[in-house]
């Protein structure tokens, strides 16, 4: 009876191994070895850049040009990340995802300040995302950050992106955004992102047997909205959440 219990709790041992992988990140690209830069069709960093773009085109609902690229959106830092060992790529992005397969916005212009309004009818926002790669740059994971403001808001900016600790499978982001209803034109250089709000967003992965990663928005603790703006102290917050009684 002994052994059977023993067994049993080194199989939840074992069980909770399994399931818990360090991430690690890094921005050393390693395209300069001993003085010798990497061709740049062959760089790391450009085959993310092309394996982000074939995402987009099927999520993207602004126009793309003849190149099959547009010029709304933006792109964060890239990231060589290890989970588990087993490289992969994680990057950050902000773009109008379709609501729908069909969707189409093209962007009504202005002549004084932006509406952000699409001809089509609908609101112009951005949202802020993640997009996940494996080693041969094969879309592994996708997450659309979710910022639950009562009005419509513009993700203009992804500033930071780190791992929680060595203790969980979980990406901590910082997201920069406004609200699309609220004025955006600034008159002085003082007032240049006065109406800018940045949140803490906690994010935990999983991966399957074949490489896929889950990944799953935990707001439970950091709360949504918020207003962390440094990794740090999105760290410190959820220490402090995972201390109070009954937490999991």
């Amino acid at each position: 009876m002994r052994l059977a219990r023993a067994a049993v709790f080194m199989g939840l041992i074992l069980a909770a191994a399994v399931s818990r992988a360090e991430i690690l990140l890094t921005t050393d690209w390693l395209e300069n070895v001993h003085g010798v830069y990497t061709p740049r069709a062959e760089r790391e960093s450009t085959k993310l850049d092309t394996a982000v773009w074939t995402s987009l085109r099927s999520r993207i609902a602004t126009p793309l040009n003849a190149e099959g690229r547009s010029g709304n959106m933006f792109s964060g830092q890239g990231y060589r990340m290890f989970f588990d060992g087993d490289l992969n790529y994680a990057t950050v992005l902000g773009f109008m995802p379709k609501t729908r397969p069909e969707e189409v916005c093209k962007i009504k212009r202005e002549t004084s300040q932006p509406t952000y309004r699409c001809e089509q009818g609908q609101r112009y926002t951005l949202a802020c995302h993640l997009g996940l790669y494996n080693a041969n740059f094969e879309e592994a994971g996708w997450h659309t950050v979710t910022i639950r403001e009562s009005q419509p808001v513009f993700c203009n900016a992804v500033p930071a992106m780190g791992r929680y600790d060595s203790k969980h499978n979980d990406l901590l982001l910082i997201v920069q955004y406004f609200s699309v209803d609220e004025p955006t034109v600034a008159t002085t250089r003082s007032e240049i992102g006065s109406g800018w709000q940045r949140m803490a967003v906690r994010l935990k992965l999983s991966r399957d047997k074949d490489g896929r990663f889950s990944v799953e928005q935990d707001d439970s603790c950091l709360g949504n909205p918020n207003a962390i703006s440094t990794i740090d102290d999105a760290r410190r917050k959820l220490r402090q959440c995972e201390k109070q009684p009954g937490h999991r």
